[in-house]
């Protein structure tokens, strides 16, 4: 702009400029402003009162260049595979209500507050995501919306011994149908084990050890209806149907299933290495083994005692059927458990199937007292 335009502003503003050199200034501010103590305050005095609208709009240029995140790649696999199974994404804000957030805060650890929060409904950070995505839940479900799916990537908040601990996570929560019914389906209302599917699915491109479940003591769920995820030996995270005295909290009237997972841990497995085989030409062999069990053995063990034994020509393993009750001794259950065998050298001779199914029963029966029913 004209330097006689830049003088008129800063006079007119009460400033006193003399002229240095041809390209210089030195400007004395008034008493009053006491704002102004930098070059960069009286450019901004200039182009406020010049018009933003008069400068050419461009960006600066790029002083660095543009890398992805450490784990984008894995963040993006997880979302694509995540929606592919029905879930919409949800963003909720970090600051909570203390009172519903003690209902998800886990032993050991404290609640997070702000020093100076806008209000008390908003005064700590959300320790969870299941705390936000509950909310969500309810939130539709009380407006009419009673099927939904969501998901959600973001932060949590924690003191752990004294330190506090910023935590990645990711959420998932369900209510509803599975299925719709129509003419041609009876329908599937979702449940428990639908979420524990659906979570087994969305953690299949990584590379991680064995996953399994077992039962743990979530406060936030169900008795019945609660587990944790394990890698291997590594906590992933937990999942479970919310219990009652917390959904009732939110107004919830229809079973509401979650889950969270650590994305610390879950990244730094990676992504697992695609491998390609050909198919077997050979046949598959079934053999189904109707196991009399103690009622607190449960299929996660005879499935990691089975798999330990290393055969390869184990395909799968899988629970076809439980019982419980009479004729079977008090205190047992029975399960139902199918094998599937497959060579890719060779079809399978009964001989061969025999020798892994006896290895299979006498491991059951070493490790975990299993006997065949008769």
């Amino acid at each position: 702009m004209p330097d006689q335009a830049t003088e008129r502003i800063l006079a007119a503003l009460g400033f006193t400029c003399r002229r240095e050199s041809v390209d210089q200034w030195s400007v004395t501010a008034p008493s009053f402003r006491r704002d102004v103590t930098r070059e960069i305050d009286l450019i901004e005095e200039i182009a406020r009162h010049h018009g933003y609208d008069k400068f050419p709009a461009h960006l600066p240029a790029a002083r660095q260049p543009v890398a992805r995140q450490p784990h984008a790649r894995a963040e993006e696999a997880l979302r694509q595979r995540v929606e592919g199974l029905g879930f919409d994404e949800a963003v909720n804000f970090s600051p909570v209500d203390p009172t519903e957030a003690e209902k998800f805060l886990a032993p050991g650890r404290e609640l997070v507050r702000i020093s100076k929060p806008l209000s008390q409904e908003a005064s700590v950070l959300r320790p969870t995501g299941l705390l936000s995505l509950a909310k969500t839940v309810a939130r539709n479900v009380n407006r009419g919306q009673r099927d939904v799916r969501f998901y959600e990537i973001g932060k949590t908040y924690t003191v752990e011994d004294g330190r506090f601990r910023e935590r990645r996570v990711l959420t998932l929560a369900a209510t509803g149908q599975l299925r719709a019914k129509s003419v041609y389906d009876p329908g599937q209302t979702y449940d428990f084990f639908a979420l524990k599917g659906a979570l087994e699915a969305a953690l299949e491109p990584f590379a991680l050890d064995r996953l399994r479940f077992q039962a743990c003591d979530a406060a936030c769920f169900h008795p019945a209806y609660r587990a944790a995820v394990f890698a291997g030996e590594k906590p992933l995270g937990v999942l479970g149907q919310l219990a009652a005295p917390v959904a009732a909290a939110f107004k919830l009237r229809q079973p509401a299933y979650l889950a969270e997972l650590d994305l610390e841990a879950l990244y730094a497995a990676g992504l697992r290495e695609r491998r390609y085989q050909p198919l077997s030409r050979f046949p598959a062999v079934e053999r189904d083994f109707s196991l009399v069990l103690d009622p607190d053995t449960s299929f996660g063990a005879v499935q990691q005692v089975i798999e330990q034994l290393q055969i390869p020509e184990l395909v799968s393993v899988a629970a076809v059927d439980r019982f419980r009750g009479q004729p079977l001794p008090p205190g047992k259950y029975s399960l139902l458990v199918r094998a599937i065998f497959q060579s890719s050298e060779q079809t399978l001779a009964e001989e061969q199937v025999r020798r892994f199914t006896d290895r299979i029963v006498a491991a059951l029966a070493a490790e975990l007292g299993a006997t065949l029913r008769t």
